[in-house]
C-alpha cells in the first residue's frame, strides 16, 4: 500500500525547521543541508518542495507574515484607540510567536540581498507602512499626515529593536504607553 503524504503538512514541517534555525542562531548559518538535517529529511525531500534557499525564506516570510496579518486583523476591527494600540502591538516581539516574527524580519533585513529578499523586504515594509498610514488615519479623524505615519513606523522600528536587545528595558507595558500617547497626540 502507498505511503500517503500530507504535503501541506510536510511544508509547515520544513518551514517550522528553518524558523527554529533562523531564531536559534543566524540567518546567514542556515541553508538547505541545515535546514534538511533539522527537518530531520534528506536535501532532495526538502527541495522537492522548496528547489531553491530563497524560495524557503520566501516562504518562511509569508507563514510568519500571514500570522501577523490575521492577528493585526482581528484586533482592529473597531477604531477605537484601544483597538489601534492593539493592531500596532501584534507587530512587536511582546511574546515567543510575536519574537520570532520580529528576528525573520531582522534577519531578512541583515541577510544577503538578493532579487527575492529584496521584493519580500519591500513587502514587509509595504505592510507596516500601510498599518501605520491606516492607525494615523484613523487617530486623526480622517485625515492623513505622512509625517506622522512615518514617526510611527520609526517608533514601532525602535520599539521592535529595543524589545529584542534587552526585553526588561522595554517591556511590552511601555510599549504600548508609548504608543497610546503617540496615537493620542494624533487626536
Amino acid at each position: 500500500m502507498p505511503k500517503y503524504v500530507n504535503h501541506h503538512q510536510r511544508r509547515q514541517h520544513i518551514i517550522q525547521a528553518a524558523i527554529r534555525l533562523i531564531v536559534a542562531g543566524d540567518i546567514r548559518s542556515i541553508s538547505i543541508r541545515t535546514v534538511a538535517c533539522e527537518a530531520a529529511m534528506k536535501q532532495s525531500t526538502l527541495r522537492h518542495y522548496f528547489a531553491t534557499y530563497d524560495e524557503m525564506l520566501k516562504a518562511v516570510f509569508l507563514y510568519a507574515r500571514n500570522r501577523q496579518r490575521l492577528r493585526v486583523e482581528q484586533t482592529m476591527k473597531y477604531d477605537s484607540v484601544q483597538n489601534l494600540v492593539a493592531g500596532l502591538m501584534e507587530t512587536l516581539p511582546i511574546d515567543d510567536q510575536r519574537k520570532e516574527e520580529t528576528i525573520i524580519w531582522l534577519a531578512l533585513c541583515a541577510s544577503k540581498r538578493t532579487e527575492t529578499i529584496s521584493d519580500i523586504i519591500k513587502e514587509m515594509n509595504d505592510d507596516l507602512h500601510h498599518l501605520c498610514e491606516y492607525v494615523v488615519r484613523q487617530a486623526s479623524g480622517g485625515t492623513f499626515d505622512v509625517l506622522a505615519a512615518r514617526a510611527l513606523r520609526g517608533i514601532i522600528d525602535g520599539l521592535a529593536m529595543c524589545m529584542i536587545n534587552d526585553p526588561t528595558d522595554v517591556t511590552p507595558e511601555i510599549a504600548e504607553a508609548i504608543l497610546r500617547r503617540y496615537i493620542h497626540s494624533l487626536r
